[in-house]
């Protein structure tokens, strides 16, 4: 059968804790070959020059104005990390969250990218302001904050800096907005557009 590589969402954590999710996900693919779970996997060889690493990401508020944002996600009422926490609160959590995502990617993405030429990332959340698309438009400062993940684009450019020569190919969502950005030539986001109830193939590449 053919391998699945996936990341989670912030809709999957509903109603749970996003440790509890996380846990009873890495437990059920532990004895599934074909099945990963990229928030805890190391990077993963697809081509003899391509690699695939990955997190679920979460939107951390850095980008955008938080303080100043009215927008109130569902998430910060029905993931139980969230829910019944002030808006101060709310977003020292939110770091944290977006910090772990960060870390992992920083981990993985510099181990890859010295036995790799070109890496892509899988992730559920924009790392850029430019890459948080939404009906044909970048994110205003209401909604960016609660759509991107700072922490996971600053762990890529990190990564990066110094290797013109390595490649960069980032895959996410989130924003139900479709769109294309290359923060650097040798970065390139894509961001898949989706629709309730229908889901639907973003993309499909061919890697060396």
């Amino acid at each position: 059968s053919c391998p699945v590589y996936f990341v989670l969402g912030n809709h999957d954590y509903y109603f749970a804790s996003v440790k509890m999710i996380r846990d009873q996900v890495a437990d059920f693919c532990k004895d599934k070959a074909n099945l990963t779970y990229l928030s805890e996997s190391g990077p993963i060889a697809i081509g003899q020059n391509s690699c695939l690493i990955g997190h679920d990401g979460w939107s951390d508020g850095r980008l955008g104005d938080y303080e100043k944002s009215v927008v109130m996600m569902h998430d910060y009422h029905t993931i139980n990390d969230l829910a019944g926490l002030e808006k101060k609160e709310r977003w020292e959590k939110l770091k944290q969250l977006g910090d772990q995502a960060g870390e992992h990617i920083s981990r993985n993405l510099d181990q890859a990218l010295e036995d790799y030429d070109h890496v892509y990332v899988v992730t559920h959340v924009p790392p850029t302001r430019g890459s948080c698309w939404h009906n044909g438009a970048i994110s205003d400062d209401q909604w960016a904050p609660h759509f991107t993940c700072k922490a996971v684009g600053d762990a890529i450019q990190e990564s990066l800096r110094g290797k013109s020569e390595k490649n960069v190919t980032v895959f996410c969502g989130h924003t139900h907005g479709e769109g294309e950005s290359q923060p650097q030539k040798n970065w390139k986001i894509h961001t898949g557009k989706s629709l309730y109830g229908h889901p639907s193939i973003a993309r499909i590449f061919e890697v060396e």
